[in-house]
């Protein structure tokens, strides 16, 4: 470090580091390059809290402190109205024991790079991480907008939720998304589709800059 300007040496990077970064830039290329999921409507979180009144099941744990905006009977209605379509691994690790058959698929972490897409909202706020994860070999620009993202779809997330989230901060828009209803699955579609188009430059830039550190890597190694 000199001054206020330092340099981080790409070479002093562990053979592990190395080995996840190739993993999060093989990701970031393959769900570059699916069609995206816009379908889903954000039931993930309404997943994670379901309970029918016959289970055998403990009642899953709460993740947020707020109080629901519906009742458990809507709640257990918009799960069961149809299959889930839920293709994130750490969203899909949350459901309620209840609510992990009735999704399409049974994501793992080895599969993620099979069948993460881009219009996921959870995919999209992982753009973030992964820039965090490169830093300091990304630009203070692709962090801020990688953030910026991630703060949208997780706006999304919350509005859709069965969360009563209305009102809790001054800076955003929370009012509920009903996504029990066909006009709230529409402005959610809507929505999720402004995020996937936003999220696509911000996708390529991270892929280059993961390409530009692996392959510094490997020329002076």
């Amino acid at each position: 470090v000199t001054g206020y300007s330092g340099w981080a040496e790409p070479l002093l990077a562990k053979n592990r580091t190395i080995e996840a970064l190739r993993w999060t830039r093989d990701l970031l290329e393959a769900t570059l390059e699916r069609k995206p999921e816009l379908h889903c409507y954000g039931v993930h979180e309404w997943a994670m809290l379901y309970h029918p009144a016959d289970s055998t099941n403990p009642e899953p744990h709460k993740y947020q402190s707020r109080p629901l905006r519906v009742s458990q009977e809507v709640l257990n209605t918009v799960v069961e109205s149809e299959p889930i379509r839920c293709t994130h691994f750490d969203a899909f690790r949350f459901f309620a024991t209840d609510a992990k058959d009735k999704n399409l698929i049974q994501p793992t972490r080895d599969a993620q790079p099979l069948i993460e897409q881009p219009g996921c909202l959870h995919a999209n706020m992982d753009l973030f991480k992964w820039s965090i994860k490169l830093f300091p070999w990304v630009s203070s620009k692709l962090l801020h907008d990688s953030l910026k993202l991630a703060i949208r779809a997780r706006v999304l997330d919350m509005r859709a939720s069965p969360y009563d989230v209305d009102g809790v901060v001054d800076d955003f828009d929370l009012s509920p998304i009903p996504i029990e209803s066909l006009n709230g699955k529409a402005e959610y579609k809507r929505l999720q589709a402004e995020l996937w188009k936003d999220s696509m430059p911000i996708r390529r830039e991270l892929i280059e800059s993961y390409d530009n550190f692996l392959k510094y890597h490997a020329d002076h190694m």
